[in-house]
């Protein structure tokens, strides 16, 4: 009787399935409707980062294809919180208002407008580390060509590859 009385519906086979859970229906409340519960706090949470972005999920977007205005971590984050395979489809089919969206939903609706999103951050993680990993590569290389010399200088190198040689 006291579970009646305190069962709340949204909790209903949380607890007892390990699976992804379900969407929780009924947008205009403030709950998600395309993306599950999870995801969606998830998406809050990163996009905290970019509250005082000028010009919104918008600007963000022009600025990842401009690669410019974004530093290699808010990048990485943008790439975690692009919508994924599945959402992508969904909200490419949304055919609703996106006021009866909730915010996470939004963002991500606005996200699914760049073609290819997740390649362009990736594109441009590489573009922003690139003078650092030629630089490391350089020296590397640098390094081995040090080495390769000392190498070829050695007299006791040549003494002991002559004496296995002959």
């Amino acid at each position: 009787m006291l579970e009646s009385l305190f069962r709340n519906p949204a909790w209903a086979g949380a607890s007892s399935s390990k699976s992804k859970p379900a969407p929780v229906a009924g947008g205009p409340e403030g709950r998600p409707t395309m993306i599950d519960i999870r995801r969606a706090n998830n998406v809050s949470i990163m996009m905290t980062r970019f509250k005082a972005f000028p010009g919104g999920v918008g600007g963000m977007m022009h600025a990842v294809l401009s690669f410019q205005g974004l530093t290699w971590e808010e990048m990485g984050l943008i790439r975690q919180i692009a919508p994924k395979k599945g959402e992508r489809k969904d909200f490419k089919d949304f055919g609703g208002a996106p006021q009866d969206l909730t915010a996470a939903e939004r963002v991500l609706l606005q996200m699914n407008q760049v073609p290819r999103l997740k390649a362009k951050c990736r594109v441009a993680l590489f573009i922003m580390k690139w003078e650092e990993l030629r630089n490391e590569s350089v020296q590397a290389l640098d390094t081995v060509q040090a080495a390769c010399q000392e190498l070829r200088r050695s007299s006791r190198l040549q003494s002991v590859l002559s004496c296995a040689l002959t």
